[in-house]
């Protein structure tokens, strides 16, 4: 069923409220359907947008409920791709009624080839309304020959866009604002004990993502929590593991965040960020607290933890990590030191995994239980991560080499 507004004017009743002023008034959505993220795919289908190109359209969704739907994923990809083509004008509900508003009450005058903008008739107000620059964006005029008209408001000439042909016929526009995507900081909110909903961007990769929290069941669940700053805090005795996970899809993947090692005193339970495809086939790099030195780190092949010194770092400091994968190598930066493996197996890496501890990397909980789990306190923050489907890796093991990366393992 439909659980969206498809209409042709968002300005089509006049509402009196109890104190005497007047608002516009139109349905929220029509139908009864659940108006989840994941039932969005349902309202945005290819067949409704064939529809919406001559009308408004409002989908009503609560985004906060239902996860996310490759009918939904796929939905929101076609309809930016019909952005993007121009078909579909994409924008805010209050930019979109602004729109609508204007268009409806416009008043001009044309003077031979200029279009003069006077006002917008106001009908809840009974008088004029003087647009805002931002408020005339998307005006359009039809002309035969557009090329020739100029549009002017309060005095001056506007900037505007000479469109082709809509299947109406050719126009000019005051041109629109394109929405910018948001911008936000890796944020994530417990659910359950060990699963984290978080706003990890679905439309990156060809699955919906999750993240999961994994810590020692020994030391209680307060260990990872989600900072006002946008920062994940991991804490956790020296011999205590806890990390959080976030699953790959494909084989070639760029990934960046940002590390700090605020305090750090263990080695083999030291933070750690690693590219996993199974319990014996997994790679990263440690921030070891013994000696404050940054390692390499992998196994292969089920063996003995392989480790390699790059170089120090220093304690309470952030640190940027890119890591880039192919089906061949993957390359692991950090503060200008880069270090490059051979895949360790011909299959896509499940997790990126980030937290403390290599030694329990699978959360088995089989941590030696003579080890002391009362020494000193760790800490460390985690921000601004990124995955991303990677298009352009085939050339960065020789750009790697030509800049003195160190290769280990083949």
């Amino acid at each position: 069923m439909e659980a969206f507004l498809l209409t042709d004017d968002l300005c089509g009743e006049i509402h009196t409220l109890g104190d005497g002023n007047k608002v516009f008034n139109f349905p929220m959505y029509v139908g009864a359907a659940q108006t989840y993220l994941s039932t969005l795919g349902q309202q945005i289908n290819t067949a409704i947008l064939n529809k919406s190109t001559e009308k408004y359209m409002i989908a009503y969704t609560y985004f906060g409920r239902g996860g996310w739907t490759q009918q939904t994923i796929d939905g929101l990809r076609n309809l930016k791709t019909e952005y993007d083509n121009g078909t579909i004008w994409v924008t805010t509900a209050s930019k979109l009624l602004m729109y609508n508003y204007v268009t409806k009450y416009l008043d001009y005058t044309v003077n031979g080839n200029i279009i003069i903008i006077n006002h917008v008739n106001c009908p809840l107000a009974g008088g004029n309304y003087l647009p805002t620059l931002k408020e005339l964006e998307g005006i359009t005029f039809y002309d035969d020959h557009p090329e020739n008209l100029s549009i002017v408001y309060a005095g001056e000439t506007l900037t505007t866009t000479v469109n082709e042909t809509d299947g109406v016929n050719k126009s000019i526009s005051i041109p629109t604002t394109r929405l910018q995507p948001i911008q936000l900081p890796y944020k994530a909110r417990r659910i359950e004990k060990d699963t984290i909903s978080s706003n990890y961007n679905p439309l990156l990769t060809s699955q919906p993502q999750s993240m999961e929290v994994h810590i020692d069941r020994q030391a209680g669940d307060n260990q990872i929590q989600f900072l006002e700053s946008g920062e994940i805090q991991i804490t956790g005795r020296k011999n205590m593991f806890n990390h959080v996970e976030l699953p790959l899809f494909h084989d070639k993947i760029s990934i960046s965040l940002e590390l700090n090692p605020v305090t750090v005193l263990s080695s083999e339970l030291a933070p750690i960020v690693a590219v996993y495809w199974n319990k014996n086939n997994w790679a990263g790099l440690r921030f070891n607290g013994n000696d404050n030195k940054l390692y390499s780190i992998r196994r292969v092949g089920g063996g003995s933890e392989i480790t390699d010194e790059l170089a120090s770092f220093s304690q309470d400091t952030y640190y940027l990590i890119n890591i880039t994968t192919n089906n061949r190598y993957i390359l692991f930066e950090c503060d200008g030191n880069r270090v490059i493996f051979p895949t360790l197996t011909d299959k896509t890496p499940t997790r990126l995994i980030i937290g403390k501890g290599n030694g329990n990397i699978d959360n088995v909980n089989s941590l030696d239980q003579t080890l002391d789990l009362n020494i000193g306190e760790e800490e460390i923050l985690i921000k601004n991560i990124l995955i991303e489907k990677s298009t352009s890796h085939s050339s960065f093991k020789a750009n790697c080499f030509a800049e003195n990366c160190f290769e280990v393992g083949g």
